[in-house]
């Protein structure tokens, strides 16, 4: 019982401590927050470093040394200029250096795959930071490829127009050619050597914690605890023992015990020293363990502060090796401009040389010509000079005979002139004169039928007006008779035309003054309607010229002449 007594009190504090790491570990696993990792994938195609088409342009070139250019790409995601993009583009509020801290951008072992890799509490927005550290990458590098392919076209475009005409098409000019439609081929184009291959999307299941990874560690962690606190135990508790094992000359034991007991306390005794031999060395072994330990974690610090500072040198010696490239491409760029333009010169010189001596020879030429031709140019002078003093006085003996002809034809033309002239003007003297009479004879005849017209319409309204006025009277005087009603007398007739009496009562007799018809109602009848009955419209217009009289201020007719409207007009009314 004593040997199991203290097995027991040995142990029983590592299994406690390690329940305790276990149990404190699984509590810190189950409730820290979910990070979740969602990738998202750019393919990067480089240009060979040989190849002079895209000189001057800032693309990815496999250069053939230990870091490949997806590498580098993987390099250029960590800049802080593609985090602030990310931030623009999602409208985020953290610091540039968290976003940095939660990417892990690298390239695949062995092929030109980036995986962009960014770790988050959502998965949702680990999938859209992945995404958009991928495209703010493309968008960066094809903003700086489309500036820099501008300037290399324009250059290029110089460097061709420096060439002569001749040497655009073979040679370095056909080199410049081809190289201008390639990069006129790229404009608006996207940055030909990394694209996006793979979009992230959001995960499943958390990347961390890993609770059973956590569990075990926390349990190991307890573990070695408890062996570190009971070798402790052991070493404070083996002192005392041990100089209880070797005392002092001790009295001679009485006799007692069996040989067989005395063995068996001694091999006890054996075993104890061995145990506490081994609790030594377990002890000695757990503080190496811890030393051990301490070293590893101090290594891994120092590790990771040099892991820092080498992906700091990394980056500055990326950015001066860009910065040498592109200062080598420029001067490369220069180099070439300045071949081509010392080429350019020495072609325009020997042109020049060619061209002068082809002007020295078309001047002498041209001086042998020119002096062949003034003296050719003499000889036609004077013999022009003769001709031309035979000419003139030819050309004044017939200008002389030209100006008596003109002059006999000018007189013979102003004759004929003022001869016709006065034939125009009898003519049109005796034209006006008959269109004149023409014109009266048509005014007299009109007039004529408008006064025949008048005349009949008049003897119509007379004769109507008498019938009536008769009617009238014999109506009146029968009403008188029947009614003995006492009328007015009536007016004396008056004449109306061209003394021909006309009766005009003074007042109704059908019970009313005015009739049913108006005047100018009447008028506009036959204004309206008067062109579909051409041959009454004339007496119409007589007629209405004689109801004028008779119209009252308003328009209105009597009623006397109800019975001559409703006959002469019926046709419109």
């Amino acid at each position: 019982m004593r040997f199991s007594d203290r097995l027991l009190g040995r142990w029983l504090p590592v299994a406690a401590l390690t329940v305790v790491g276990a149990a404190a570990a699984a509590v810190f696993a189950y409730t820290a927050a979910n990070r979740y990792d969602a990738t998202s994938q750019l393919i990067v195609s480089p240009v060979s470093a040989s190849d002079p088409t895209y000189l001057g342009l800032g693309l990815l070139r496999d250069t053939g040394g230990k870091r490949t250019a997806a590498a580098s790409a993987a390099v250029l995601l960590r800049s802080p200029q593609v985090a602030d993009a990310v931030r623009t583009q999602l409208g985020l509020t953290r610091s540039r250096d968290s976003l940095l801290a939660a990417l892990h951008a690298h390239a695949a072992a062995g092929s030109d795959i980036v995986d962009v890799t960014v770790r988050d509490t959502s998965a949702v927005r680990a999938a859209q930071l992945a995404n958009a550290f991928a495209s703010a990458l493309v968008a960066q590098r094809t903003v700086s490829f489309q500036s820099q392919l501008t300037s290399v076209i324009r250059r290029v475009r110089q460097q061709l127009l420096a060439l002569p005409p001749n040497q655009r098409s073979v040679g370095t000019g056909a080199a410049l050619q081809q190289r201008l439609t390639v990069l006129e081929s790229l404009q608006g184009q996207p940055d030909p050597t990394i694209r996006p291959a793979d979009q992230a999307e959001a995960p499943s299941s958390p990347a961390w914690p890993n609770r059973p990874l956590i569990v075990g560690a926390g349990a190991g962690a307890g573990l070695l605890l408890g062996l570190v606190v009971a070798g402790i135990v052991v070493l404070v508790r083996r002192k005392p023992r041990l100089r209880e094992a070797s005392p002092p000359a001790a009295p001679p034991a009485p006799a007692g015990p069996s040989p067989e007991l005395r063995r068996l306390e001694q091999e006890l005794e054996e075993r104890s020293v061995a145990v506490a031999a081994r609790e030594e060395q377990v002890d000695a072994r757990n503080e190496e363990i811890e030393r051990r330990t301490t070293e590893l974690e101090e290594r891994a610090h120092a590790l990771e502060r040099r892991t820092g500072e080498l992906e700091t040198r990394t980056e500055s010696q990326i950015e001066e090796a860009n910065a040498r490239e592109v200062e080598a491409r420029k001067a490369a760029e220069r180099a070439a401009e300045e071949r081509a333009a010392a080429e350019a010169r020495a072609a325009e010189e020997r042109e020049a040389r060619e061209r002068e001596a082809v002007q020295r020879e078309q001047a002498e030429r041209e001086r042998a010509e020119r002096e062949q031709a003034e003296r050719e140019a003499r000889e036609r002078e004077a013999a022009e000079r003769e001709q031309a003093e035979r000419d003139a006085a030819e050309r004044e003996a017939r200008e002389r005979e030209a100006a008596g002809r003109e002059q006999v034809e000018r007189e013979r033309a102003e004759q004929e002139q003022a001869e016709r002239e006065a034939r125009e003007r009898a003519a049109a003297e005796r034209e006006a004169a008959e269109r004149e009479q023409t014109e009266r004879e048509r005014a007299e005849q009109e007039r004529a039928e408008r006064e025949a017209a008048e005349r009949e319409a008049r003897e119509r309204a007379e004769r109507s007006s008498r019938e009536q006025a008769e009617r009238e009277a014999a109506e009146r005087e029968d009403a008188e008779r029947r009614a003995a009603i006492r009328a007015p007398a009536p007016l004396p007739l008056e004449p109306v035309l061209a003394g021909v009496p006309a009766y005009r009562p003074a007042g109704p007799t059908n019970g009313g003054g005015r009739g049913h018809w108006n005047l100018v109602e009447l008028e506009r009848l036959v204004e309206e309607r008067g062109g579909q009955f051409p041959d009454r419209l004339d007496e119409w217009e007589s007629y209405l010229f004689f109801l004028r009289d008779y119209a009252e201020p308003d328009g209105s007719v009597p009623a006397s002449f109800d019975w001559l409207i409703e006959d002469e007009f019926a046709e419109i009314v």
